[in-house]
């Protein structure tokens, strides 16, 4: 008879620390009975951990607590703190490292992304160039706190040493990797039910012309896979690729629609078609009989539904945005198009304006990852996760800046936005606690909120906010009086007129929103 293995002391405490609730030894206790290493194999007490684990983490809660860069770039060292609400905002003068610190966050994500999808992937991409050229280490470092539901805290190091040094500093990659076999090993036991968080980043390149050939030619290449949850996870920190990928996907979804309309339902020419065939009325009401049942299974076929929804989904928060268009849809002829109902007119969507066009790209994108991270939500975009943009106001009109927060938090209520901005009237939306300045004193980097608050306030108010003693001062008169000018140009779609440009191109240096 074989004595019982003794449980080594750390395991103890790790099965201890479980059954306090804590996830991250739950998860561990769970792959110990997996692997049958520390302890015996043991299947059914593997799952039950597990369980522990997705109830916990399924449609869980995900945001960024904070980041610290060690000599990362134009930074010897400096610490980001989100703030509690759902949005935070950076904002600096130009070159102050605003786009520094969302890559470095989106380093990060990215690593818990990428394994994610792939287990036990170990690559992230760093360069030489990123080490601070002032760094006497010779290294970078670039750490990052996670939160999930409030209660549980992950952290990941991502180091890059130069090739000369003796001294090298390693990664820290265990607690992410483990997270991200949480949800690996979770969704396999809902048999791919569990909701991903969406992660993602959306650079100043996001901006890049849509092409409609582009689009064509990216979906004959790559037809998308509707309900492969790794496709929410894919190229989401490459901005360019974007709205290809939601072309192709959308397409793909209306596709199946089409072809269940096709097969299922009942024609006037079937039914013609019957009539002429036979008189046997016992025979017709037979076969009509099937033409039903065929159309009650279009009706009730649960596929279908899930589409429809999905398709539903996508053009209601498109229409939150950009409130003038009524339906985005898939035209066929004269060739493969993505149009709109435009206050009633259709149009390409490739028509319209760089304002529009960047700002349907980027909700688009963003509600096509969260419907298919979420196959189980009633409301996909109701969906946890943690999103970057950079310059949120890019190419948009003065008003859509001064909704464009308030209709991202209220059509994903559940993201963690962290964005920059060269906007006072971005600011004029948000508190004084969810706005981040940098500000640099002798090469010494710190992040401050502002003492005054600037919601609801007009642009001026928010504009002091950012400028510095490096800006050339501007009255605000002066400066509100240019706010009128280019907004009444805006508004008379003189957008790309020479007065538009001349005003850009003449006071970009003086004054930031322009």
């Amino acid at each position: 008879m074989n004595e019982p293995t003794r449980i080594p002391k750390y395991v103890k405490d790790k099965i201890r620390q479980a059954k306090q609730g804590d996830l991250y030894s739950s998860f561990t206790v769970s792959e110990y009975y997996y692997d049958g290493e520390v302890l015996e194999r043991d299947i059914e007490q593997s799952e039950l951990y597990l369980r522990n684990v997705s109830r916990i983490i399924n449609n869980a809660k995900i945001r960024l607590r904070n980041i610290s860069l060690y000599d990362y770039k134009k930074f010897s060292k400096l610490k980001f703190t989100s703030s509690e609400k759902n949005t935070t905002i950076i904002i600096g003068n130009n070159g102050s490292g605003k786009s520094t610190i969302l890559e470095s966050i989106s380093k990060c994500l990215q690593f818990l992304s990428d394994n994610i999808r792939i287990q036990n992937n170990n690559n992230y991409k760093f360069q030489d160039s990123e080490i601070n050229i002032h760094s006497i280490s010779g290294q970078t470092i670039v750490r990052c706190i996670l939160e999930i539901e409030n209660d549980f805290s992950f952290s990941c190091s991502l180091t890059k040493n130069r090739e000369n040094i003796s001294r090298k500093v390693s990664s820290e990659l265990e607690e992410f990797k483990a997270l991200a076999r949480m949800y690996q090993r979770s969704n396999e036991l809902d048999n791919n039910t569990l909701s991903y968080p969406l992660l993602a980043y959306y650079p100043v390149e996001r901006s890049v012309t849509l092409k409609r050939d582009d689009a064509v030619k990216y979906y004959e290449r790559k037809k998308a896979k509707y309900s492969d949850k790794s496709e929410g996870l894919k190229n989401a920190f490459d901005g360019t690729s974007n709205f290809n990928d939601f072309f192709s996907w959308y397409k793909e979804i209306d596709d199946i629609i089409n072809e269940f309309k096709a097969n299922d339902s009942i024609t006037k020419e079937e039914i013609e078609y019957l009539l002429s065939k036979t008189d046997n009325k016992e025979k017709i009401g037979s076969l009509i009989s099937q033409l039903l049942e065929k159309k009650n299974n279009y009706n009730n076929n649960e596929d279908r539904e899930f589409l429809i929804r999905q398709q539903k989904v996508i053009q209601e928060s498109i229409k939150t945005f950009v409130s003038d268009i009524d339906q985005v849809k898939i035209s066929r002829t004269p060739h493969l198009d993505m149009t709109v109902i435009k206050n009633g007119s259709e149009i390409s969507i490739f028509n319209l304006s760089q304002g529009e066009k960047t700002l349907i790209a980027l909700v688009s994108d963003i509600a096509r990852r969260l419907v298919i991270l979420n196959p189980s939500l009633e409301n996909p975009l109701n969906g946890y996760g943690i999103v970057l943009i950079d310059e949120i106001d890019l190419h948009l009109h003065p008003k859509w800046q001064q909704t464009i927060v308030q209709k991202l938090e209220n059509t994903f209520p559940n993201i963690q936005f962290i964005l920059s901005t060269h906007s006072p009237l971005v600011l004029t939306t948000v508190t004084s606690e969810q706005i981040k300045i940098i500000n640099e004193l002798d090469y010494r980097f710190k992040l401050l909120s502002p003492t005054s608050n600037p919601f609801g306030k007009n642009a001026s108010d928010a504009l002091a906010i950012m400028e510095t003693s490096e800006s050339p001062l501007v009255h605000s008169e002066e400066i509100l009086a240019l706010i009128k000018k280019y907004e009444s140009l805006v508004k008379r779609g003189q957008e790309d007129c020479r007065k538009t440009k001349e005003i850009k191109k003449t006071h970009r240096k003086h004054w930031i929103y322009i």
